[in-house]
């Protein structure tokens, strides 16, 4: 997958700032990181469905397999994470009952200011929901999953979309980036700590994969 690295702006968060939006001192990371998934998942349901189910899942995976997929920072993550007999740890997030990462791949397509599951979860930050009774109002919950491990997270999804299914990945790491040994390349000469990987489109920016063969030889790493 191909990188998109955040540049610096005007009134945007950098990687250190976005690690610090949730901080809550009273609950453990695990707590709120099953919390904040539960609600994201509720807050996606289907029209009408009864209920939505969220598993979640913990495994090994080879970091070799996967870190041949990161453009730019293939390298970094082989120096710190280089292979061992037991592997390294994931924790995988699945629900079922949801609509899934709909709406528009990138901002050209975006209408009434309908920002869509996909651009508000992957792309965007402090996002409202707009679904009536939706409990991720704030849309600052999802940064509990970059402060779970290296920070590197892989969204995956299968959607239905005019008539057909079709399956869409896209990757975001935020870290901080003032430490040292950070592992994203900055853009110029400031660091912001935020990247993502997908296929490039024509703005240079990255939106998600949608082949089914690259997607599935990053699933079948874990």
């Amino acid at each position: 997958m191909e990188i998109e690295i955040a540049e610096h702006g005007r009134m945007t968060e950098s990687g250190s700032s976005l690690l610090r939006l949730i901080q809550n001192n009273n609950i453990p990371l695990l707590d709120l990181l099953v919390r904040e998934s539960i609600q994201n998942s509720l807050d996606a349901a289907k029209h009408n469905t009864k209920s939505v189910k969220v598993e979640f899942t913990t495994g090994k995976f080879d970091s070799a397999s996967l870190n041949c997929h990161f453009d730019k920072i293939t390298q970094k993550l082989n120096k710190n994470f280089p292979p061992k007999s037991k592997g390294y740890d994931f924790i995988q997030i699945k629900d079922s009952g949801t609509s899934g990462l709909t709406g528009p791949v990138n901002y050209d397509n975006v209408e009434n200011n309908q920002f869509g599951n996909l651009l508000k979860l992957v792309y965007e930050i402090c996002k409202p929901q707009q679904n009536e009774g939706a409990g991720g109002s704030w849309g600052l919950g999802k940064t509990i999953y970059f402060r779970i491990g290296i920070g590197l997270v892989i969204y995956y999804s299968r959607i239905f979309q005019n008539g057909r299914y079709i399956e869409r990945m896209a990757a975001c790491m935020v870290e901080d980036e003032t430490k040292q040994g950070a592992i994203l390349p900055s853009k110029g000469k400031l660091k912001r700590g935020i990247a993502w990987w997908g296929k490039p489109d024509k703005n240079n920016r990255t939106v998600p994969l949608e082949n089914s063969r690259e997607i599935k030889e990053i699933l079948d790493v874990f």
